[in-house]
């Protein structure tokens, strides 16, 4: 309940602070320990970029709220690998869960110590699962 009430809080932290809400989403993204220094130093690069712009990230937090596509998820008729970090404060496992249980060719892997962006923490891991995809899936 508490991860639902601060979901649903995104959006008016975002209208009162842009910068400070998306800094609090990039630090909940990682897990303890998750980052060796060179994958810190790369992601502290891309965050000192630019800040994004409000009114994009307002428009992407109400597409989210607004959208559901999971009635199209049975059509999706293609292979599917969902990787998700085990420890995502943001998008909780059970989702990635839920999606491959309503596509007729999805799984998922869940992976240990990892949170919300295991692409970027783990690229060597997620190159490691696609390659492992059968080739009509790449």
């Amino acid at each position: 309940r508490v991860e639902v009430a601060r979901r649903a809080e995104a959006p008016h932290r975002v209208r009162r602070d842009p910068t400070r809400a998306v800094a609090g989403f990039q630090d909940s993204m990682f897990t303890a320990g998750e980052l060796d220094d060179a994958t810190r130093r790369r992601i502290e690069a891309m965050r000192s970029g630019p800040p994004p712009d409000p009114v994009a990230l307002q428009a992407g937090l109400d597409v989210l709220a607004r959208e559901d596509l999971r009635a199209g998820l049975a059509g999706v008729d293609v292979p599917v690998l969902l990787l998700h970090g085990e420890e995502d404060a943001i998008c909780p496992p059970g989702a990635a869960r839920a999606l491959a249980a309503a596509m007729p060719r999805a799984r998922a892997e869940i992976m240990p110590r990892l949170g919300h962006a295991p692409f970027l923490s783990r690229p060597g891991l997620l190159a490691r699962a696609v390659l492992s995809l059968p080739v009509e899936a790449v």
